[in-house]
């Protein structure tokens, strides 16, 4: 039922920018963000149960942090999201600036499960 709903909502957002004169760019912008910041929205609310489930379990393991795991997911959607604006304004320079940000952050923010990896690789080389 969720997916209907925000199946409606889009649709009806892409019905209102389709009729909106092609002159009027800022406010198939606006209607666009907004759209889309309604469903971001509405869908982690939506996980957010699955999430808390999933970090209950994973806590008992205590090996491996999915902290990191679920950060760099939500880059990766915060970046395809601007991403995907930027590219529908004509801009291509900054949608590719957006991707090229959000892959650094990602690779930073991995950086603690490199650094366990040499950490391992180097005790088996001892």
């Amino acid at each position: 039922m969720e997916f209907l709903k925000i199946s409606v909502l889009i649709l009806i957002a892409v019905l209102i920018i389709g009729s909106l004169p092609l002159f009027d760019k800022g406010l198939t912008t606006l209607i666009t963000i907004s759209t889309c910041v309604i469903v971001v929205l509405y869908v982690m609310r939506s996980i957010t149960p699955a999430i808390e489930v999933i970090k209950n379990i994973t806590s008992n393991q205590g090996t491996i942090d999915f902290t990191i795991v679920f950060k760099s997911m939500g880059i990766s959607l915060i970046t395809q999201f601007v991403s995907d604006v930027a590219l529908d304004n004509g801009n291509k320079a900054l949608a590719n600036q957006m991707s090229f940000v959000g892959k650094i952050a990602i690779v930073i923010l991995a950086m603690p499960i490199f650094i366990q990896v040499l950490e391992v690789i180097g005790q088996f080389v001892k």
